[in-house]
């Protein structure tokens, strides 16, 4: 069920009880430092409702300026019930890095605050669902 209580369409149906979730991203550093991204995701069975929590994590990637999108290293989500069916939503995690420059100096890059995307980023839980198999 869709959170609106609206039947959610089964998109795929997975080969085993471990599935592999991915994304893309198009965010970038506003500055010279290289910013790290990870997914996070929420894998709920149909009809629990979402606590906006990840259940599981990618690792970080870096990522420098470019107008290219790039691809999340995939999070691996394991332990999957039988002929159960799964919706999913993700989010971004963003470590970005401050850039100092001073004359004479490297150039150096300081971590910030981490932050959050919105968990309604891909509007994955309206538009994807999986189903685990029988065995």
């Amino acid at each position: 069920m869709n959170d609106d209580e609206t039947e959610l369409e089964v998109l795929g149906a997975a080969v085993s009880n471990t599935v592999w979730l991915g994304a893309f991203t198009s965010s970038q550093p506003v500055n010279r430092c290289d910013w790290w991204y990870r997914l996070e995701v929420e894998v709920r069975a149909i009809g629990e409702p979402f606590t906006f929590e990840p259940t599981h994590v990618g690792d970080w990637t870096p990522r420098s300026f470019s107008s290219e999108s790039r691809a999340y290293p995939v999070v691996r989500v394991s332990g999957l019930q039988p002929s159960t069916a799964y919706r999913w939503i993700a989010r971004e995690r963003v470590q970005p890095f401050t850039e100092f420059s001073e004359p004479g100096q490297a150039m150096r890059c300081e971590p910030g605050a981490v932050r959050n995307s919105d968990w309604a980023w891909h509007h994955v839980p309206f538009d994807f669902s999986f189903r685990a198999p029988e065995r």
